[in-house]
């Protein structure tokens, strides 16, 4: 699985603008389907530019097409990070750093972990579709009835004389307007769905909302407790990536509210305080933080605190 290039210098592009354009389009289940063809390949040792050589079949789809892309960038001498990152610009980060991680020490749970993270993704998503379709068909069904059923009603009772009431001609104008005009009724009836559509889209993200924060800090502490190595203790610069890399991972406003805290480690500082960690952080994840940087606690220990938290934070959402 080595490859010449891995060591880029930080900042390096993934990969050129048109590369990111063709893979844009894979979707998560070939995605993951190629990602675990390349977890296999590193469990059997074999060499990632022969092992994406044979995944380079026309029958494949978009995997094939993927796979001899990924292929042409090794060659080209991008690194195996930037390559794979390339394949999404949705998990660019997640798939960088499992690579980056993998190439260095050889396991494959990094990896493993960014396609459970693709895969739950994708099932949340669909999960959402599915809570919504309900709602929606209700929704689209009563307004057909308000704007197409009961004014057709309305008029055939008024042509009966069996509504007499002073309001009756303008109730009757109207249901006629939407009795007579069926394109008038259809786009009133659609444009009615719509509003309640995106109210109901509120009420879901509202609903949500609160699921957020122990989300990320649950993948913040995962993709920690994944990265820390014994050889890390009071080596401000090397944790200083190692935060920075598992904000990444969660998403680029997560990231901007630890970049103050990845400075200051890098810089040495130590105490809580001084590392001006996001006020949002649980107060265990912080003394988490401050334990591995200032030393004070085995890395190995505060590992497996921090693999503790993130189950414990993946059971409360």
């Amino acid at each position: 699985m080595n490859h010449p290039q891995d060591d880029v210098p930080a900042g390096r592009e993934y990969a050129s603008k048109s590369q990111q354009d063709s893979l844009a389009t894979l979707d998560d289940e070939s995605l993951t389907m190629l990602l675990d063809e390349v977890i296999a390949m590193a469990r059997t040792g074999r060499p990632l530019i022969s092992g994406l050589a044979d995944l380079d079949d026309a029958s494949l789809g978009k995997v094939g097409h993927a796979a001899k892309s990924m292929r042409e960038s090794l060659n080209q001498g991008v690194s195996a990070s930037d390559a794979v990152a390339a394949l999404s610009l949705q998990y660019q980060s997640p798939l960088a750093t499992a690579m980056q991680i993998m190439m260095r020490t050889g396991s494959t749970k990094p990896m493993r972990e960014t396609v459970r993270l693709i895969r739950q993704a994708s099932e949340e998503r669909r999960q959402l579709r599915l809570r919504s379709i309900g709602p929606l068909l209700n929704l689209l069904v009563g307004a057909t009835i308000v704007f197409c059923v009961i004014p057709w009603i309305l008029v055939t009772r008024s042509e009966a004389e069996l509504i007499k009431t002073a309001l009756s001609p303008t109730v009757r104008q109207i249901c006629e307007t939407f009795a007579m005009n069926a394109t008038l009724a259809v786009i009133v009836t659609l444009v009615v769905v719509g509003l309640l559509a995106l109210l109901l889209h509120g009420v879901l993200k509202t609903a949500t909302s609160g699921i957020g924060p122990l989300k990320d800090h649950a993948t913040f502490c995962r993709w920690l407790a994944m990265q820390i190595s014994p050889d890390q203790v009071g080596d401000g610069a090397q944790m200083a990536a190692v935060v920075a890399s598992a904000a990444d991972v969660v998403s680029p406003s997560f990231a901007n509210d630890w970049a103050p805290t990845v400075d200051r480690t890098r810089s040495g500082a130590v105490s809580k305080d001084a590392l001006s960690v996001p006020e949002e952080t649980p107060d265990q994840v912080a003394a988490c933080i401050q334990h591995l940087v200032s030393g004070s606690t085995r890395p190995d220990v505060v590992a497996l605190d921090l693999s503790q938290l993130c189950e414990l934070f993946s059971q409360q959402y």
